[in-house]
């Protein structure tokens, strides 16, 4: 459970909750093709701005496909470009988008440890028109990714570290959405 604000436009901020829940399917085939689909339900709860507009309800779901090609340059070096698209069915049409994007992701083996570079470009275009701004929204956003994932933790070949940091961009036609992120990440982890 997340929490975001219950109207982003308003000068008196209050928080409310933000659900996600999905799933995940993804096929490898022999010939280093994958597919992946990714279905997410959003639930923004006790929604001022979807009650004050109702274009703009921020609660639905969103669907994505992927395609992606793992190619072996040598043992050691990896490189998956892929592409994918989505939309948002989400019960605001001002909400509701379709997008597309690229990514391309490079893996190295380092003495059975990974080192992860990545970098994509999307673009979203949403349906109708922001009833605040007035006019339909437009999306651009580009992001990098670095991790390194360290095997064999405690003499186990299972148990895992990893640890990476992500840049994300979003340049909108309407300057209220233009934003920027940055994370660092953790995971301990094992693998069966």
């Amino acid at each position: 459970m997340k929490e975001i604000w219950d109207n982003p436009y308003s000068t008196e901020k209050s928080e409310t909750d933000l659900s996600e829940n999905g799933f995940g399917l993804k096929h490898s085939f022999k010939n280093g093709f994958g597919a992946e689909y990714i279905f997410t339900s959003v639930n923004v709860k006790d929604d001022k701005l979807g009650e004050a507009h109702s274009e703009l309800d921020r609660s639905g779901q969103r669907h994505q496909v992927e395609l992606s090609y793992v190619h072996t340059l040598d043992g050691k070096n990896i490189l998956i470009p892929a592409f994918y698209m989505g939309i948002s069915q989400m019960k605001g049409e001002a909400q509701q988008s379709i997008k597309a994007g690229l990514k391309t992701a490079y893996l190295r083996n380092i003495s059975g440890n990974v080192l992860t570079f990545a970098v994509s470009a999307e673009s979203e275009r949403f349906v109708e028109e922001n009833p605040v701004f007035m006019k339909k929204r437009s999306d651009n956003s580009a992001s990098m990714y670095v991790s390194f994932r360290k095997n064999g933790i405690g003499g186990s070949e299972a148990v895992f570290l990893s640890g990476g940091l992500f840049y994300m961009h979003k340049n909108s036609n309407i300057s209220f959405y233009d934003s920027d992120a940055t994370g660092v990440i953790f995971t301990a982890g094992y693998q069966f």
